[in-house]
C-alpha cells in the first residue's frame, strides 16, 4: 500500500482541507515499462509492455513515447503513475503518443495487475513486482 496525501478546497470556506488516502499501487495497471527519456525531454518511453494488460491490447509497442494520459503531460514515470492512480479499474483512458515520429492516441480501459504477473504471489517468474513488492510497471 501506498499514502497518496491530497490537498483540496472546500467552496463553502475555501479552505483548504489535507487527507490521505491508502491504496494498493498495483490497484490500477496501464501494463508498460518505461523510462524517462521521451523526445526532447517530453514523454516516457515505453521500453516494454506486459501481456494481458490495456497497453498490450490496445497495442502500445516498445519504442512508443507516451506524452499524456488524458491530456494531463507524463514527463516522467512518476507523472505517469501519478495521473494512472487518480483513476479505478474499468473506468476508460487516453494515451497520448509518438509512434515512429507520428502522434496518435489510444483508448484503453484500466484493470488492475493480472494476479499471474505478481499480485497474489510475489515468487512468481513473471512478477512485475519489484524486490519491495511494489509494482515495477505502470
Amino acid at each position: 500500500m501506498v499514502q497518496i496525501n491530497t490537498n483540496i478546497v472546500l467552496s463553502a470556506s475555501n479552505e483548504f482541507v489535507s487527507y490521505s488516502v491508502q491504496r494498493d499501487p498495483c490497484d490500477v495497471f496501464i501494463g508498460v515499462y518505461t523510462s524517462d527519456r521521451g523526445i526532447d525531454n517530453k514523454g516516457v518511453r515505453v521500453t516494454g509492455v506486459i501481456d494481458d494488460t490495456p497497453a498490450k491490447k490496445s497495442q502500445v509497442q516498445p519504442g512508443d513515447v507516451i506524452l499524456a494520459l488524458d491530456d494531463m503531460p507524463t514527463n516522467s514515470h512518476q507523472e505517469l503513475r501519478f495521473e494512472r492512480d487518480k483513476h479505478k479499474p474499468g473506468e476508460d483512458f487516453t494515451l497520448s503518443i509518438i509512434r515512429d515520429g507520428s502522434y496518435m492516441e489510444i483508448d484503453a480501459t484500466f484493470k488492475s495487475l493480472p494476479y499471474y504477473y505478481g499480485r497474489a504471489n510475489n515468487s512468481s517468474r513473471r512478477s512485475s513486482r519489484n524486490r519491495s513488492g511494489r509494482c515495477a510497471g505502470c
